[in-house]
């Protein structure tokens, strides 16, 4: 469905008068929602939502222009009447966290920092493997995690920026470590509009090859509300780096119909199950709902993480339901350094 969406949009907005857009959705909408299909011999009606945006913004590429459609879908799926326009929101204010991470940006970056958090193996297991994390140093020298300064980034259009930064740097870390011997992989989070960049799969393509590093050793992080939203845009980023070896992992994931069909929809090699499951042990709805997490991601060949493990009620649950690796302050505090013992964990 979502691919019928890109195609139903590209190929009807190029012909439409500028400022009629809102009209021509209007009128998709309802010759969709007032057809009759049919179905298993049942009459069915379906709900459309259309996002629609002009080339006003003065979007860098193509793909900033599908990314911008897709927020708008998004926006359109939560209106009562289904349709929504994009509209870029302007942050501007003195002393926030877009200023801070502008200064930093445009300087020499003192100001960012990875911080990292092994993601261990239940059954034991010598391979390292870390989450990487953002924090951003404020004036004040409080850091501010990567839950207040993405968002922050989104709406003051720099989360490209900020993007590429973590994964040079993540790329740096792989191909120090890889250097020494030991192999290493890093779990890093990108934003559907960063690779929604034409530029950034073969930027990323060209310094894994540039510095030796081995695909294998990185995962994408896509969060679950965004490959919702943008599944065609990360599907084709996904088909471009696969033959790389270049791995992907989908996060924050709870069950539904949609959130189900994108682990076949999708090249991933790893699900992140929701925060909230880190409480199954006391709560035995959320228990059954993980263990139908964990079979239905091992049926499709899936390594399923649990996440935010603070305490050993906590780990057991996940490992009684099956779970393949854990991470969590019960293993170990997010931190700076890369010392963590995988060879001695035991959990």
């Amino acid at each position: 469905f979502g691919f019928f969406k890109i195609c139903l949009y590209r190929s009807l907005v190029d012909n439409a008068e500028h400022g009629a857009l809102d009209a021509l959705a209007r009128h998709i909408r309802d010759g969709v929602g007032y057809q009759d299909f049919h179905s298993d011999g049942e009459q069915v009606r379906l709900r459309c939502t259309i996002g629609h945006a002009t080339l006003d913004h003065g979007f860098a590429d193509a793909g900033a222009v599908l990314a911008a459609t897709e927020d708008a879908t998004r926006e359109a799926r939560n209106s009562t009447i289904g349709i929504a326009g994009y509209t870029p929101t302007e942050v501007a204010a003195a002393g926030s966290i877009a200023d801070t991470m502008r200064i930093a940006l445009e300087g020499d970056g003192a100001a960012l920092h990875l911080a990292f958090q092994p993601v261990v193996a239940v059954a034991g297991g010598e391979e390292a493997q870390y989450q990487v994390l953002l924090r951003m140093r404020q004036p004040d020298g409080s850091l501010l995690p990567a839950s207040q300064v993405i968002p922050a980034a989104e709406l003051a259009g720099g989360i490209a920026q900020i993007d590429h930064w973590v994964l040079e740097h993540a790329l740096f870390v792989l191909a120090e470590r890889q250097a020494q011997g030991p192999s290493l992989r890093l779990f890093v989070s990108q934003s559907p509009r960063s690779l929604a960049r034409e530029s950034h799969a073969q930027w990323l393509l060209d310094a894994l090859r540039a510095r030796g590093i081995e695909g294998t050793s990185l995962v994408i992080d896509l969060r679950l509300a965004d490959a919702l939203i943008h599944t065609v845009t990360l599907r084709q980023f996904c088909q471009q780096l696969m033959p790389a070896g270049v791995q992907f992992c989908l996060s924050q994931f709870e069950p539904g119909a949609e959130a189900d069909a994108l682990l076949t929809q999708l090249p991933l090699g790893f699900v992140r199950v929701s925060s909230k499951y880190a409480s199954a042990h006391a709560d035995m709805q959320l228990r059954d709902q993980l263990r139908g997490i964990i079979d239905n991601a091992h049926r499709q060949g899936l390594v399923v993480i649990g996440q935010q493990i603070e305490d050993p009620q906590a780990a057991a649950a996940m490992w009684m339901g099956g779970v393949d690796f854990i991470q969590g302050n019960l293993v170990q505090a997010v931190g700076s350094e890369l010392g963590f013992d995988f060879h001695n964990a035991v959990l």
